[in-house]
Parts: C-alpha cells; structure tokens; sequence
C-alpha cells in the first residue's frame, strides 16, 4: 500500500481559488437599496431583495440639524425619526426610537422641552442620549411615557477633565418649576420613564424643583442622578395629582437610587426652607380606604454641606407607603420626618381632599450626620407635635446611627407614642416599630442600643 501523500496546489490553481472566494465574498455582500439620510446608520434588511437600508430607529440629532437651541434639534431630530417611511419590509417604527445627542458638547441653550417633536404628531418612546455638555434650559423637560433620558454619569455643576464628564441640565435665571418632570401632568397615567446618569442644577433659582414626579407609575424610576441647590425639592414624587384626580399620582413608581442632593453657598437665602426630598400623598381617602404606596428610595445622600440650609427636615414622608433605606443625611435641622404634617389642610391637592395618615413606612440602615440648629437637632421625626391628626402609624425603623451625640440632639422623637430618645443614652435605634393605635394607646416595640 502506498503512503499518502499532500495534494500540491500550482500558483496558478492557487490563485483561481482565491478570486474565487474574493468573487463569491463580494457576491454576498447586500447591496444598498437606498440613499443614507443624514443621522441614520446602516442596517441590514431582510426584506425582498435583502440588502442595507437606512435605520428608522435611530438618529444622531447632532448630525441631521442645525441651529443654536439643543432642544430645538432634538426635537427636530424625534420628528425625523419618528416621520421617516419604513423602507422595504421593515417594520413601521412608531413605537421606539433612540436619539444620539450625544455630539452636543459644551454650553447649549434650551427654550422648550426636546420632547415634543414638531413636523410629526408621534410621541416619541424611545431613549435620548445626552453627551459631555451643560444645558441651561428655560423651560421644563417634561419626559414623556416609555422614554428613557440617560446622560454619560453625574458630577459636580461644571463640565470638564478637572470635574470629570458628565451631563448637566441647569435652570436658566428666573427659572421657577421642575426642571425635569417624569410625564405630562394631565392624560396619565405614564410607564416606564427613566431618568439616569446625569446631573440636574437649579442653580439656586426660587421655586425650582430638580425633578418632580406625579403623573408616572410602573417602571418609572430615577437612578445614578446628582441634584444641586434646590430650592423647593431637590426630587419630590406625589401620589396625588392636582392636574389629574382620576389617578394615583406616582403610585407605584420607582425605584429611587443613587441620587446625590446637595446645597452650596450659591444657593443663597433662596434654599433656606429647601426640603431634599419629599414623597407626600393623600393619606386613606375620606370615600374610601385606598393603600397608596410608592417603590423604594435607595442609596439616598442628602447633604447641606455645612452652608446653614434645611433648616426643617431633609427628607419628609407622609400620606403614603415607602421604603427609605441605605442612605446618608447631613447638615439639617431635621433629618427624617415621618408622618410631620402640621395640619390636615396640608392634604388637600387640589379637589383630592385625604386626610394625609401615614401607614407603612419603612426606614433602614440610614446614618445621620452633623444636625444643624442651636436647638432641636432631631435625626428622626415622627407625628405632629401640636396635634393627633393626621395620624401616623406602622412605622418601622432599624439600624438608625445618630453621628451628632450631644445634649441639642434627639435621636428619635415619637409624637404618636409620646417616644423620645436622646442621643446622649440612644445614639442608635437597632429596632423600633410603631404599629396601630386603637383607642389612642400606642404600644411600641424597641430594642435601642
């Protein structure tokens, strides 16, 4: 039997076989059926006949417009998406779009909200990507439904290499409302709009909100966002809508997590009764009993870095069920108010007229820090001093750090139950749960270090 011996190709066969593999590569190449539009990528379409069509679903903003106002080209942009006729037999795309805005970099003007685009009557549902910029708007960002808002991370107020890269949205002079609102307030509910990796500035400007939420539910949520100077709320979520008595406001909505708010010296006199963060409701409704309840807040800094500003509570709850946990609070007079409503006008929205009890509220593993104010330094507030109503009950509190031990300073006060422990002998709560009231006798459970 012979051997086996390798087949020897000629450099002539050899190079047969390679334009043959070089004709056959070009020949499954898909062709181009139509001209590219400014803005849209190529994708592959498996239409008949199969080739590379321009993208319906997506569009560099930067690219496809012109002119000075960011939001003007954004809007620009989402109607050009959003209007652009499917080509071969792609799908129709109406429904979710992604405009890149990311080739904005540096100071941009904004004069309406980028959400509404003109020239088409689709909302957009898609993602809008925000780049290396500062946007001084005059006019609130009114996120619509399913719309996902994400920036390139949260930093300080400015841009740059020393700061870090980051997306700044930032009240323009005489700004007053929301900077970004999660929804419009009327014709809700609104789902899954997210609000992510960004910076928002009030820039101290009175009766500036940073984000305000009360029209949107499921899947709606805030994560990775830093929020500066304030003045009215840094984030305030309602599940009551003065716009919308029909629905629950922001019922359901969230998480909230890693949201860093912070108050400097050019907030001036203007954040002096600034709240952080505010989750308010109606409380059981005087009709009928209705459990209105709000997904966590997560990972929550609120600090008034030593400026003198919260001279009330950094972050206030009532009328509604929520969880604030792993957090961090410092600088206050105040750091948690549960349930602190002075009186039952403060329940009235509108024509939603509750009576603001608070049920089911959940507090853990938060440290408080530096409490601010010559008297009255209170870490956790719970219930109304000056009356029973509107009454708060079934509150949990667990792995609480009082960090201001002094004889100023009060670890938890309890107007319900009539608990009070003094940082001096309670500097942590390890547990303490405040459950119903029948008859007026509030039993409590707590096991304090």
């Amino acid at each position: 039997m012979s051997a086996l011996r390798p087949i020897r190709t000629t450099a002539g066969a050899r190079s047969r076989h390679l334009l043959a593999l070089v004709t056959l590569s070009l020949l499954a190449r898909p062709t181009l059926l139509v001209a590219q539009t400014a803005g849209n990528p190529i994708v592959y379409s498996t239409g008949v006949p199969a080739g590379t069509v321009a993208s319906t679903s997506y569009i560099d903003a930067f690219a496809a417009t012109s002119g000075t106002d960011i939001c003007a080209r954004i809007n620009t942009a989402w109607g050009l998406v959003l209007g652009q006729t499917p080509t071969g037999s792609a799908p129709p795309n109406v429904n979710s779009v992604t405009v890149d805005a990311r080739g904005f970099t540096g100071s941009w003007n904004c004069g309406s909200s980028p959400f509404s685009p003109t020239g088409t009557s689709l909302l957009p549902n898609g993602i809008l990507l925000l780049g290396n910029a500062i946007i001084t708007t005059s006019a609130t960002w009114v996120v619509a439904s399913r719309t996902s808002l994400i920036g390139i991370g949260g930093g300080s107020t400015t841009v740059g290499t020393t700061n870090g890269i980051n997306t700044v949205i930032r009240a323009a002079s005489s700004f007053s409302g929301p900077v970004l609102q999660m929804g419009n307030s009327t014709g809700g509910p609104w789902f899954g709009i997210v609000i992510r990796s960004l910076t928002v500035d009030c820039n101290g400007q009175p009766g500036c909100t940073g984000i305000f939420n009360n029209e949107a539910e499921e899947n709606s949520m805030v994560d990775q966002v830093q929020i500066w100077d304030a003045p009215s709320y840094g984030l305030h979520v309602s599940a009551a809508n003065t716009n919308d008595t029909g629905h629950p406001g922001a019922t359901n909505s969230g998480p909230y997590r890693n949201i860093y708010i912070s108050y400097t010296s050019n907030c001036g006199s203007s954040c002096n009764a600034a709240v952080g963060l505010q989750v308010d409701g109606p409380g059981t409704q005087t009709t009928s009993t209705v459990a209105r309840s709000i997904r966590e807040f997560n990972d929550i800094t609120v600090t008034g870095r030593a400026t003198g500003y919260l001279t009330g509570a950094a972050v206030v709850i009532y009328g509604v069920s929520t969880a604030f946990t792993n957090s961090h609070i410092e600088y206050a007079q105040t750091g948690i108010a549960i349930g602190n409503v002075s009186s039952t006008s403060a329940c009235t929205f509108g024509t939603i007229t509750g009576n603001c009890v608070t049920d089911g509220v959940e507090v853990s593993n938060v440290s408080i820090g530096t409490l601010t104010g010559n008297t009255n330094q209170i870490a956790v507030l719970v219930g109304n001093s000056t009356s029973g109503a509107p009454a708060t009950y079934d509150v949990t509190l667990t792995g609480i750090a009082n960090q201001s031990v002094n004889v100023k300073s009060t670890t938890l006060q309890d107007n319900t139950s009539g608990t009070t422990l003094l940082s001096t002998n309670d500097p942590f709560i390890g547990l303490y749960a405040l459950g119903r009231c029948p008859g007026g006798t509030c039993a409590v459970v707590k096991n304090t270090q």
